[in-house]
């Protein structure tokens, strides 16, 4: 009955896609991103410019508020609303729960 299980659960997770393997330090990142027509969002004073679009991943700078350029659409691990900014030579990502103009 145990290895009927077994296999049962693993051609499940062949079916569906879903890995039985442990996540390890060299897996991808745990969100997708994708580019957006860019446009400004306005965003509450103090909002935290994060390195990762993951509240864990640290904070790259805060935004003193107001209208900021976006040009890219997130969603974490966890199922959040992320957007993408430029900061100059790399990006920043701010949580959407910041947003006043959504």
């Amino acid at each position: 009955m145990k290895r009927s299980l077994t296999a049962l659960l693993a051609t499940t997770a062949v079916a569906t896609g879903i890995a039985l393997t442990p996540m390890s330090a060299t897996a991808g990142p745990l969100w997708t991103c994708s580019t957006i027509a860019g446009q400004y969002m306005e965003f509450k004073q103090g909002t935290p410019v994060h390195s990762q679009p993951a509240g864990s991943s640290p904070v790259r700078a805060e935004l003193w508020g107001g209208w900021q350029w976006i040009d890219g659409s997130c969603i974490s691990n966890a199922g959040n609303q992320w957007w993408r900014m430029s900061l100059g030579s790399s990006y920043g990502y701010i949580w959407d729960n910041y947003r006043l103009d959504g």
